[in-house]
């Protein structure tokens, strides 16, 4: 899947480089960089969640016309995620997990359509697409019926997940004056949302210290679900005349909530490891919120 995310992003760039040739055109382009804070979805259902805000890095792409304008933006980023994870199971047996400095790869690309009200109003279509994955491991301790029995190691963690829908909103331009402009957006979400939960395999040592290896183990899971909300953005911009360069420095804001659509689970191996995800998982992210926000700093090169 993140492959052929690069591949959209990639064609997207590219379309808009071909554009240059236009007649009547203006092309725009420059690097961007945004701080952001992430309250993600999967921190649902955990305790002590830590993740640090992180840098995303991008490039911002745009062509204009007399009326209408087309923009976009691809942003990457890397962030670190530890909590810990408290799991009972379908046998009444439980299980505790920490898992510590999970890597969190993500990518965000926006695209979008602007036409022109007035010299001060724009609408807008986008369309917004962000994938993410993690990787990393957890140390956990199984609580066995029988004391004798627990049983402690190591699991591999992984989560794939796409964010695809469209946008709506409206743009406000204020002349500031001496070449400062105030740029504020608005737009509504929806997003179709899916992740697969991956775990390929565990390690695990009983307490009398006999190491059992299992490799392959996939629980097989997908959650799918819609998520509505609102992207808000407000920047105060200098136009550079002598360098027909635009700087932008602002915050950028994303809400959404979740609505669950489906929930499938086809768990492998050994059942006493299979929990209750009809009260864990199925449930837990339906009517919960995500936030994701922070300051963006960019340079657009016109010509």
């Amino acid at each position: 899947m993140k492959k052929q995310i690069i591949f959209i992003a990639a064609n997207m760039i590219i379309l808009f480089s071909l554009s240059t040739g236009l007649r009547a055109a203006t092309f725009s382009m420059g690097p961007s960089v945004w701080y952001a804070w992430w309250d993600p979805i999967f921190s649902i259902g955990t305790n002590d969640f830590e993740m640090d805000p992180a840098p995303l890095y991008g490039v911002a792409l745009g062509l204009g016309f007399t009326n209408w304008n087309f923009g976009l933006r691809v942003y990457y980023g890397q962030y670190e995620a530890s909590w810990t994870q408290n799991i009972t199971y379908s046998d009444n047996t439980r299980s505790s997990t920490r898992y510590e400095n999970i890597e969190v790869s993500r990518l965000d690309i926006d695209f979008v359509a602007t036409r022109k009200i007035n010299n001060e109003f724009k609408w807008f279509l986008g369309l917004k697409i962000q994938y993410y994955e993690t990787s990393g491991e957890g140390n956990f301790i199984y609580y066995a019926a029988n004391p004798a029995n627990n049983e402690q190691g190591t699991i591999p963690y992984g989560i794939d997940e796409i964010r695809l829908g469209p946008g709506i909103g409206l743009s406000y331009t204020a002349n500031l004056g001496n070449s400062f402009f105030l740029i504020g957006n608005t737009s509504a979400l929806l997003l179709l949302y899916e992740f697969r939960p991956n775990y390929p395999g565990y390690s695990k040592s009983q307490t009398d210290g006999n190491k059992i290896e299992k490799e392959g183990d996939e629980h097989g899971l997908k959650y799918s679900a819609l998520a509505y909300g609102i992207n808000l953005t407000l920047d105060i911009a200098y136009y550079a005349s002598s360098l027909n360069t635009t700087f932008l420095l602002g915050y950028r804001f994303q809400g959404v909530r979740f609505k669950t659509n489906s929930y499938e689970s086809e768990y492998g191996g050994d059942e006493q490891f299979a929990p209750d995800y009809g009260t864990a998982t199925e449930d837990v992210y339906d009517g919960e919120y995500e936030y994701f926000h922070g300051i963006s700093l960019t340079a657009i090169y016109s010509f």
